[in-house]
């Protein structure tokens, strides 16, 4: 929508961010519109369709309820400004997850048993030879599997759980192989545990 920001009435939150956004990541607010809260109140909403066709759903931004939420695929996350956190901050790693789902640098591993959706996580594409280790820790069954979901479809893989390690086979029909375990601490793996 190319309408100005001053015509949607938006809330000072994400009046806020829509100045942030345009200092910092004007690319993304050619997407932008607005959308009512439960409040009545304007907030900034931007979505972007995602060329995978295996993706359910492209990039979602919302500001509404003072927090910046970030969904790709099935998942979400939520940034909130928490005591020891600021809005610059929050706002600055809401930004960095959308360019690194968007650069193929971070993807969704959603966990499914036939056509029910049992939970997702993001991966970094540094942890793609940890897969084992991750799927240990779902607990997933021998009829559950999990599929990495990525912005252009390039990593797009399903992961099956075979004799206690989990086997990889490409979306598109190629080769499988076993997967080494390797620990990463980082970024998202701290940010994880405040996403749901």
């Amino acid at each position: 929508m190319n309408n100005k920001k001053e015509h949607w009435g938006l809330n000072e939150f994400s009046e806020r961010t829509y100045d942030y956004l345009k200092i910092y990541f004007p690319e993304i607010l050619e997407n932008a519109t607005f959308e009512k809260s439960d409040s009545g109140d304007n907030f900034l909403k931007i979505e972007k369709k995602c060329p995978n066709p295996n993706a359910e759903y492209g990039i979602y931004f919302g500001s509404d309820d003072e927090e910046f939420t970030v969904g790709f695929d099935c998942y979400h996350c939520h940034f909130y400004g928490f005591a020891e956190q600021d809005f610059d901050s929050e706002l600055t790693n809401a930004i960095q997850l959308i360019k690194d789902i968007l650069n193929n640098e971070v993807f969704v591993l959603k966990f499914v048993n036939g056509d029910r959706y049992l939970g997702s996580q993001i991966i970094e594409k540094n942890e793609l030879d940890s897969l084992d280790k991750i799927m240990q820790e779902w607990k997933l069954k021998s009829n559950e599997q999990g599929k990495i979901i990525s912005w252009d479809g390039q990593f797009d893989k399903d992961v099956e759980i075979k004799n206690e390690s989990p086997t990889i086979h490409k979306s598109n029909g190629g080769d499988s192989s076993n997967l080494k375990i390797s620990e990463n601490k980082n970024l998202w793996q701290k940010l994880k545990g405040l996403w749901s």
